[in-house]
């Protein structure tokens, strides 16, 4: 936790100049602090793709048709608790030749095509995370990214920063308060910075299937400014 303090001024009467003013015989005591929560993730998301080519674009599609309608009936009969199964981006492009000896681009051949269908797979029992990579990788999906570990409900994490944010600023101007005689008295003002989220889990995986790995921790950080008035 890093908390950093600064004692700026007294004074006698209100200061006009001052966006809260303080009364009189008031400290004006700034106060930043942080608020960290560390909580398992319980969330896993994959980015998965079936990519397909063929000489025509209509060849392209249709093969890469019967892999994905493969792909997610396999997933949709497995029983397994996956939360979603949606569709995120499908597409065909043309493949060219690679001749570096081309001088215009009416001269570049199109020699077939190649199809992509990507899908995000959620679950929210991490468990089954080696069973659906493998699944995945068994009925179609040759370009998997993940998983993805994150927080179902990070909302809930987030509030407990930021009591633990407000509960560190409140102990530190006490602190200061005694020190000098006297009580924690009005907030003046309060800030947040942006909060973050980061992970500290490990994936490791191979090419067909994914390796034992430590779940980790999400750190939700956030950092809380608070103007205090310190009064006798």
């Amino acid at each position: 936790m890093r908390l950093v303090t600064w004692l700026l001024l007294f004074i006698s009467a209100p200061v006009a100049a001052q966006s809260v003013q303080l009364q009189t015989g008031e400290i004006l005591l700034k106060v930043e602090a942080e608020g960290v929560v560390r909580t398992a993730p319980d969330r896993a998301t994959f980015d998965a793709a079936v990519v397909t080519s063929g000489t025509t674009a209509l060849d392209a599609i249709g093969a890469n048709n019967v892999l994905a309608n493969r792909l997610i009936d396999a997933l949709r009969g497995e029983n397994v608790p996956i939360v979603t199964i949606e569709t995120r981006r499908v597409s065909v492009e043309p493949r060219y030749r690679d001749d570096r000896n081309i001088r215009a681009p009416s001269d570049v051949e199109i020699v077939g095509y190649v199809a992509s269908n990507r899908v995000t797979v959620m679950l929210d029992e991490l468990e089954h995370i080696p069973a659906v990579y493998a699944l995945m990788s068994e009925n179609g999906a040759n370009d998997i990214d993940g998983p993805q570990l994150s927080l179902a409900n990070p909302e809930a994490a987030l509030r407990e920063a930021r009591a633990r944010a407000v509960e560190a600023a409140r102990l530190e101007a006490e602190d200061y308060a005694s020190a000098f005689g006297m009580r924690v008295g009005r907030v003046l003002q309060a800030s947040e910075r942006n909060p973050q989220f980061e992970s500290s889990n490990a994936i490791i995986v191979t090419a067909s299937r994914i390796a034992p790995f430590a779940i980790g921790e999400i750190e939700t950080s956030v950092e809380l400014w608070v103007d205090y008035a310190l009064e006798r």
